[in-house]
């Protein structure tokens, strides 16, 4: 087995859960903070596989109460892409989609989501064809960011 990614988690958290890794300035002083980031890819989305609940949690200053040693690991994202390109199981070079469409239903798969992905990504699955107001030829996928050759 490989090294585990770890992070704390409230007690309100279960498997499964997804996240994405943002920094909060509240981490700064926290002496807990390399847990949570270091081997982290920022902007990244993680997945919740396993919560080691002590009886004795960690205080969190970020979420105001007591956190519990959490196993993670980097999980795929949903995002939108040019459908030409949305083939399952191969790896494409993403690009965000550049969209000023606020009130559309799938802003977050054009723009937030893939805010902080650079470079390739592995396209696990086909979700839907999407139906763009602006008439873009879009699909949404699950993909996994690959690692960066730096």
């Amino acid at each position: 087995m490989g090294s585990e990614n770890y992070f704390l988690v409230g007690k309100e958290v279960e498997v499964g859960y997804k996240f994405r890794i943002m920094w909060n300035d509240i981490c700064k002083t926290c002496k807990y903070s390399k847990i949570c980031f270091n081997g982290k890819k920022m902007g990244h989305f993680y997945k919740v596989i396993e919560i080691r609940k002590t009886k004795s949690p960690v205080y969190c200053k970020l979420i105001e109460g007591p956190a519990y040693l959490a196993v993670v690991e980097e999980s795929t994202v949903r995002l939108s892409v040019n459908t030409p390109s949305a083939v399952e199981g191969v790896s494409i070079l993403y690009k965000r989609i550049k969209c000023s469409e606020y009130q559309c239903p799938y802003i977050k798969y054009c723009v937030s989501n893939g805010r902080y992905i650079e470079g390739s990504v592995y396209i696990e699955k086909i979700v839907d064809k999407l139906d763009c107001p602006i008439g873009l030829d879009l699909t949404l996928v699950e993909a996994r960011p690959e690692k960066s050759p730096h």
